[in-house]
């Protein structure tokens, strides 16, 4: 008997050690994801990976919780955004958010129309110029401002620019339907949006890894 509390309680601690180390291992690719992106220092390395741990469980725990709600789970998310932003510096916050939008843009234009290898880099390449001073106007003056939503107009503007000039036909053709489709299911009024289209984005966060 006793051989058997023995062995359930090893068991029962090496279960714990082994999901805090796959929590650990998860944090520490997300830090590392994210210094290849911003340059991390030391300290911040250490800290992002204790806050992505802290996370992480916080979220296990939401998706374990049969009385959590979806808005247990976005505030979590809210909150760890804004935690992880204060670790970072003001210029760091924004190379970060012009990547994670850039990205987010160029994958939903490739999900639309197919890219092409060279496509999707030159895409890239070219939004993140324009949304690094998107992102740097949203930083300083806030989303609301009139600096921000004149920028924000400039943007689209430009954006649709670069589309004409390196979609070719057909993908500007299939372009061009998927959003006129669009367009006529939101004027009907019995018109439902997808899961992906109902879910509204808070910022530019969509495109963290999740996973390792």
């Amino acid at each position: 008997m006793k051989k058997l509390l023995f062995l359930i309680c090893f068991i029962s601690s090496f279960n714990a050690w082994s999901q805090n180390k796959t929590v650990e291992t998860e944090a520490k690719y997300f830090t590392n994801w994210m210094d290849k992106i911003i340059h991390l220092s030391v300290d911040q390395k250490n800290e992002m990976i204790a806050l992505r741990t802290n996370y992480i469980l916080e979220k296990n725990a939401l998706k374990k919780s049969k009385v959590a709600t979806t808005f247990d789970r976005q505030q979590l998310d809210r909150d760890y955004w804004k935690k992880r932003d204060r670790i970072l510096t003001r210029d760091q916050s924004i190379l970060l958010a012009t990547h994670l939008v850039t990205s987010r843009e160029v994958e939903e234009l490739n999900h639309i129309v197919a890219l092409h290898k060279d496509q999707k880099q030159s895409f890239y390449d070219t939004y993140k110029i324009v949304n690094y001073t998107l992102m740097k106007d949203k930083k300083d003056y806030g989303r609301y401002s009139d600096k921000y939503i004149k920028t924000d107009q400039s943007a689209i503007a430009r954006k649709k620019e670069i589309i004409n000039d390196l979609l070719i036909a057909e993908q500007k053709e299939t372009y061009d339907t998927y959003f006129e489709d669009l367009k006529k299911r939101k004027n009907n009024a019995t018109f439902h949006a997808t899961e992906e289209e109902d879910v509204e984005i808070d910022g530019y966060n969509i495109l963290e890894p999740i996973g390792f």
